[in-house]
């Protein structure tokens, strides 16, 4: 504590000398008897005003008397008050400093340095925490695994119910039975011809022997060959990633049974991005059918010029709705 100051303060100008009283940095009243005084010169008349110019505890409203945590214009009493308003890692659950941000689904999610540096699921794309590797390279996390589809049996009931969504909500499908097969990595890129990496975790495949017939019949001019063709030993198969998450395997299926209808009823369109547009427009629907709209935002967000731009193409043309005349109609226009 130190004493009462007088200033003397000599106002230029006036020949005359007057006496200044000091004042409380804080109410401006002047100091009388004694006072506090700070470090850096702030002089208080009473410990009232002086703590009237303290910061409090952003998150817990505590008077800081003592040593403060002060992160841009915040103040905060203690470590764990600081730590509360950090980032909480996605993963592991704590609040982390330092981290870095990953995408999925559209959405973005903050992990800690630790957590962030494991490897990535394969099927939301983010760091497998809690997870496994499975036996052909590829890592999942506990989250995915929770859900995962290991049997063809569950796969099956999964087909099936995607089916039936896009005949009676979108009216499309086709009736002929479709092989479905669980594979693993591997087996799945050496199957597919067109095989992009983190675009699709499944695959739709035709298979049929053509078969030529010829018939000759005698004319007035001559003989006249006559030439048709027929099918046989058709197939239809749908690839999938073992152990994919029940509401990611529906968004695949609900994409290659696009190309199976595509197969079906418009085989003459050749163009790679209307084909995978049009696939990737059934899961968005599929999608919004199960109130999985945040699904959706990799669909239409996707940068890449063939299911990305080939998505928006079709999907300017039907919608949140699924206009199929008009898609049918914009299909038949781009048959060869």
């Amino acid at each position: 504590m130190r004493r009462f100051l007088i200033v003397l303060v000599l106002l230029a100008g006036t020949g005359n000398m007057v006496f200044a009283a000091a004042v409380c940095d804080y109410c401006r009243r002047p100091l009388r008897g004694n006072y506090l005084e700070t470090s850096d010169g702030h002089r208080y008349c009473s410990r009232k005003c002086y703590e009237q110019t303290l910061p409090h505890c952003k998150v817990c409203g505590k008077l800081i008397t003592g040593t403060a945590i002060r992160s841009g214009n915040d103040f905060y009493c203690s470590r764990k008050c600081f730590e509360s308003q950090l980032p909480v890692c996605h993963g592991c659950g704590r609040h982390a400093a330092k981290g870095k941000i990953f995408k999925s689904c559209g959405r973005q999610f903050f992990y800690c340095e630790s957590c962030a540096a494991l490897p990535l699921c394969f099927a939301c794309m983010l760091p497998a925490v809690g997870g496994s590797r499975l036996e052909d390279g590829r890592f999942i996390c506990s989250e995915c695994r929770a859900t995962a589809v290991w049997t063809p049996q569950e796969a099956e009931k999964v087909l099936t119910a995607v089916r039936q969504v896009l005949r009676q909500q979108f009216g499309i499908g086709t009736d002929h039975r479709i092989e479905l097969q669980l594979v693993d990595l591997p087996t799945l890129n050496r199957l597919s011809h067109n095989n992009s990496p983190g675009m699709e975790l499944g695959l739709f495949v035709y298979n049929a022997t053509i078969n030529t017939i010829e018939k000759r019949r005698l004319t007035l001019t001559g003989i006249k060959t006559e030439t048709s063709t027929y099918r046989s030993d058709v197939t239809y198969t749908i690839y999938c990633l073992s152990g994919t998450p029940r509401h990611k395997l529906v968004e695949v299926l609900a994409h290659e049974l696009g190309h199976d209808w595509m197969q079906e009823y418009y085989p003459g369109v050749g163009e790679t991005k209307i084909r995978e547009g049009l696939a990737e427009y059934c899961a968005y629907l599929v999608n919004l059918h199960y109130g999985r709209r945040e699904m959706n935002l990799r669909l239409s967000n996707n940068s890449d010029a063939i299911y990305g731009d080939g998505f928006r193409l079709i999907y300017r043309i039907g919608g949140d709705r699924g206009d199929w005349a008009a898609v049918r109609r914009f299909l038949s226009r781009n048959e060869r």
